[in-house]
């Protein structure tokens, strides 16, 4: 099992569709040795009340591929870092 680990600031933007976008594609494509998940440097779930404009468009984008916006915002831990095989940061200073 090849692990997956998309990092960004908040985990509400682009951590979150990178993880939701691959996992779609891993189920459409059946494959099922790749595990995707996504975290933040900050998790801020309180941000994305903040940017609600930028949600609904999101929302919007996901939903035209059948991905639903369904997320559990999340802080990266060690433990979550020890077990990804791979680490995508969204960032240059992530």
């Amino acid at each position: 099992m090849i692990k997956v680990l998309f990092v960004c600031t908040g985990n509400i933007f682009r951590s979150m569709v990178a993880e939701k976008c691959l996992k779609n594609y891993l189920i459409k494509n059946d494959v099922k040795n790749i595990k995707v998940d996504s975290a933040g440097t900050n998790s801020l779930p309180e941000e994305i009340k903040q940017s609600q404009k930028i949600t609904n468009l999101i929302k919007k984008k996901l939903n035209l591929h059948h991905i639903e916006f369904n997320h559990q915002y999340k802080k990266v831990s060690q433990k979550l870092i020890d077990g990804a095989d791979i680490i995508i940061a969204m960032n240059v200073n992530h």
